[in-house]
């Protein structure tokens, strides 16, 4: 971790679990087993990614809004092994939250085999509904008839998803047109929709003769 400011956590409690903590494995290709206790899951989590990044990857779905340490909806117990945060305590977490054994594990680090306890989310009940602005990063031409639009989220948030769901595009008029998700949901840096071309159809006629890349809508 040379020139990052390393933050490490360890938690030992074995009153609680009887799982015995290991030494700290150095950051690289270490990877460590991550358990939900209160889901009876487990995924793995290399040492240089994020535990929720890992967990999304895994299909363990996490609650979280920013993803940068300060919204603090990932904020789960550790119950047993040690972590890092590489830039320090992030903002989203108070020292005494920290001291209580609480982390934010979108910015958390494995540094060794960890028993966690979080919410997680099954189904799509659990994410709740957002309406956000979102700017149109990038526009193109799949085929004749299918156009690929990938949409930028405000700075500090992220609209959750679960692999299948879609979107509504909220029209000027106030009608909506629902498309799903074509990107993974670890990977919601953006929101891409593969759009196929409606003849007389009024929204993807938008799409495909004046949708411009930096233009702004409503999802």
């Amino acid at each position: 971790m040379e020139g990052l400011r390393a933050q490490t956590m360890a938690v030992n409690r074995p009153a609680r679990n009887p799982l015995t903590r290991r030494p700290a494995s150095p950051p690289g290709a270490a990877r460590m087993k991550i358990t939900v206790q209160n889901k009876n899951r487990s995924f793995e989590c290399r040492a240089d990614e994020g535990i929720l990044a890992a967990a999304l990857r895994h299909n363990v779905v996490m609650p979280y809004g920013c993803r940068g340490g300060r919204c603090g909806s990932c904020m789960g117990e550790v119950l047993s092994g040690e972590f890092a945060y590489p830039d320090g305590r992030p903002p989203g977490i108070s020292a005494a939250e920290a001291a209580a054994g609480k982390a934010l594990f979108c910015q958390a680090r494995a540094r060794s085999d960890m028993v966690i306890r979080v919410k997680t989310i099954d189904a799509p009940q659990g994410i709740a509904p957002r309406n956000m602005p979102a700017r149109v990063e990038r526009v193109e031409r799949l085929a004749a008839d299918v156009m690929r639009v990938r949409l930028k989220t405000p700075a500090g948030e992220r609209l959750q998803f679960l692999a299948g769901q879609y979107v509504d595009f909220i029209l000027s008029d106030g009608r909506r047109r629902a498309f799903s998700i074509a990107n993974p949901p670890q990977d919601d840096a953006y929101l891409e929709f593969h759009i196929r071309h409606v003849p007389g159809g009024y929204f993807t006629h938008i799409v495909f003769a004046e949708m411009r890349e930096k233009s702004l809508i409503r999802i």
